[in-house]
């Protein structure tokens, strides 16, 4: 019995985060909006240019970018088809401050929020 109780209570503890994620809410660190949201159709870091649904747009040598796992992450870790939210230092040009990995199963409105 007691196997049983500690065995449900490590499992819980393993499942926890996964739940959290699933039910909308994420990392301490992001924010509750994002200004928009997209897949990421193409990236050249070479000329600081990335592409989400198909609308082109640009990042500057200090555009942070999030990741689930860590606060901090770096340009080339995003990847075609990653779902990101974004911030923009100038929305008209385009220009985006910060990147935020979502997870695939994000449930926020795409586009803009």
């Amino acid at each position: 019995m007691n196997k049983l109780i500690v065995s449900t209570a490590l499992l819980l503890c393993l499942l926890a985060p996964a739940a959290t994620i699933l039910a909308g809410s994420l990392t301490a660190y992001y924010p509750a909006h994002f200004t928009r949201t997209g897949t990421i159709d193409r990236m050249d870091l070479a000329n600081r240019d990335i592409v989400i649904n198909d609308t082109l747009m640009h990042f500057s040598s200090q555009t942070r970018v999030h990741s689930l796992n860590t606060q901090f992450s770096l340009l080339n870790s995003l990847r075609k088809g990653m779902m990101v939210g974004l911030a923009f230092i100038d929305n008209r040009r385009g220009l985006i401050d910060e990147i935020w990995v979502l997870p695939k199963n994000y449930r926020g409105r795409r586009g803009l929020e």
